[in-house]
Parts: structure tokens; C-alpha cells; sequence
């Protein structure tokens, strides 16, 4: 129990909060929890790679569909494609080569559809999202 001073009973009962969190929380668990008032902090987002379907279960998204919400929800313009193939006409075989580029990040992967080398591609500059490597501005 803590009393605090002031001329409006919301400061008064701001300044006995002040005293009082610190004897009730741990220091280290105050100090995250209040981090979000100091001027200047911005919080990092956690990218959600999983969807709730209609039975209740989590479902993986692909990793375009959560790269393309992530940068509309953060105001950036959405990966871009290009796609390359490759015949050969020795073993009778196409090969694909997706390039996706993101926020300046170019990331290269081949594979025997379309589909495949973008995905790649996408996979990574997701592992470079989750990791901090690209951030929103």
C-alpha cells in the first residue's frame, strides 16, 4: 500500500502507482512493460506465419501470402517476380529461375516449375523478415 501527493486525485493516484510498481513487479518485467511510453519506441511486430481455419486448427500460410500482408500492413510496395527458364533440350527439362526483390533485398532460386523457385524465394526473404534482417520503416 502506497499514498501519493497531489493536487488532482489522478496524480495522486498516478504517483502512489509510481512508488508502488516497483516494490509489487519484478524490475526487469516493469521495465518491458512500461518500455512502450518513452518517447521514440517503436514495437517490432511479430509476422504471424499460421492462420486459425474453420475447425479451430492452425494452418500454415504460404510465405507470399504473409510477405504481401506484412508489407501492406507496414505501408511497403509488395515483392516483385521475374521469372527466367531455361530448356534442356539434352535431358528434355525445363528449369525455372524466379528473382524476388524486397525492400532492396534480391533473392535468386531455381526449380523445376514456377511455382517451386518462388516459393524458395519467398522462404528466404521470410527467414530475413523474421530475423530482423528487413524492417518496416
Amino acid at each position: 500500500s502506497e499514498s501519493g501527493d497531489g493536487l488532482k486525485q489522478k496524480s495522486a493516484i498516478y504517483e502512489a502507482y509510481i512508488k508502488l510498481i516497483p516494490k509489487v513487479i519484478p524490475k526487469s518485467s516493469a521495465i518491458e512493460l512500461m518500455i512502450k511510453w518513452v518517447p521514440g519506441y517503436k514495437k517490432t511486430e511479430k509476422v504471424s506465419t499460421a492462420t486459425i481455419g474453420q475447425a479451430g486448427q492452425s494452418i500454415m500460410k504460404h510465405p507470399k501470402s504473409v510477405l504481401l500482408e506484412w508489407a501492406q500492413k507496414n505501408s511497403i510496395a509488395p515483392p516483385k517476380t521475374v521469372f527466367s527458364e531455361y530448356a534442356d533440350s539434352t535431358r528434355n527439362l525445363r528449369i525455372w529461375t524466379a528473382k524476388v526483390t524486397f525492400c532492396g533485398k534480391t533473392i535468386e532460386a531455381k526449380g523445376a516449375k514456377k511455382k517451386d523457385a518462388e516459393s524458395k524465394c519467398f522462404q528466404e526473404i521470410l527467414k530475413h523478415v523474421m530475423s530482423g534482417g528487413i524492417k518496416s520503416k
